[in-house]
């Protein structure tokens, strides 16, 4: 199952404009997204963790290439926590509206705590490389003024220009934004506005998510980096450094099957699915061959405290010889 993040970063509940389009996107995404599951974060109600001067400290040790160590290490847990939370879904639905011309507070301080090197981005010789890829996000907001391009207010608008920086920062390119606006100023224009985004919200949901969703599933430490391609090759294998050369480069390694004198590399001959496991950065990888007769379930994790990395293989036979 794919899985849907739904980020609340709005405490009005039903009474938010915000919130009533995503419930009409919401209702159409799940009568079109049976493979999906939709997880709901509401950040007005999360205890985040703190950015202490020990984990400020333990950021700057990853900035300079180093491993975290003794407390920094232990201090950072919760953080990588919500970091893999955050890479376990497939796509983003960001429900949010304009606070003094940018984002609420919390939504900024979740930002603050997820976006860390070499987790989601890190630094390589041409620039900074975001590691969240080819993963979608729509965002959905309301604005009491108006704040469109063409209006006299746009260059006050710092919401959508940071949502899309920072996103993009990290990797997520595709960003859609639907935007009620303006909420405060008329009633009656109030009302054909509300409805013209929770139209658009409708549309959007029978496809947005659908449409160009290939993966690279990525399991790390932090020290340690394996990132999958759509063909479960591993594409890039960083360590001890996240970011240096990668030890895959120019080419990705391969991974094969012998069945009964017959070899295959895993390519487009197979039906090959990949996500993670619910809640995890483990992945949770299924690879079928009807010529071969062979299914393969593989689970791959990195873990957090030591560079080791597993590999967890279940292969089912699916022909009736023996």
């Amino acid at each position: 199952m794919n899985k849907l993040l739904h980020i609340i970063a709005t405490p009005r509940g039903e009474d938010s404009a915000t919130l009533q389009i995503s419930s009409v996107f919401l209702e159409e995404f799940k009568k079109t997204h049976n493979d999906w599951v939709i997880e709901h974060l509401d950040l007005t109600k999360e205890q985040l963790p703190s950015l202490t001067t020990k984990r400020v400290d333990g950021k700057y040790v990853l900035l300079g290439g180093k491993e975290l160590y003794g407390d920094l290490k232990e201090s950072w847990q919760e953080i990588i926590e919500r970091i893999e939370h955050f890479q376990s879904a497939d796509g983003y639905l960001l429900s949010t509206p304009m606070w003094n011309f940018n984002i609420p507070y919390f939504l900024k301080h979740y930002i603050d705590i997820i976006v860390q090197p070499r987790y989601l981005f890190h630094y390589t010789p041409s620039g900074v490389e975001g590691l969240v890829k080819n993963k979608k996000m729509l965002v959905i907001a309301s604005r009491g003024g108006d704040y469109t391009t063409t209006g006299p207010a746009s260059a006050s608008d710092m919401q959508e220009p940071y949502l899309r920086l920072i996103f993009g920062f990290i990797g997520i390119k595709d960003i859609k934004f639907i935007i009620a606006q303006p909420m405060d100023i008329d009633i009656e224009n109030r009302k054909v506005k509300l409805q013209e985004a929770k139209n658009h919200a409708a549309e959007d949901a029978k496809d947005f998510f659908r449409l160009n969703m290939p993966r690279d599933i990525p399991v790390s430490n932090g020290n340690l980096y394996i990132a999958f391609d759509k063909y479960y090759r591993i594409a890039e294998f960083f360590f001890p450094h996240v970011g240096h050369e990668s030890h895959t480069s120019p080419n990705p390694f391969h991974f094969g099957v012998w069945v009964n004198g017959v070899f295959s590399w895993i390519d487009q001959s197979w039906q090959i699915s990949m996500k993670y496991l619910d809640d995890t950065l483990a992945t949770d990888v299924l690879l079928v061959n009807a010529d071969l007769k062979i299914k393969i379930a593989i689970n791959d994790i990195v873990d957090f405290h030591e560079n080791v990395y597993l590999k967890k293989l279940v292969v089912e036979n699916l022909s009736d010889e023996k």
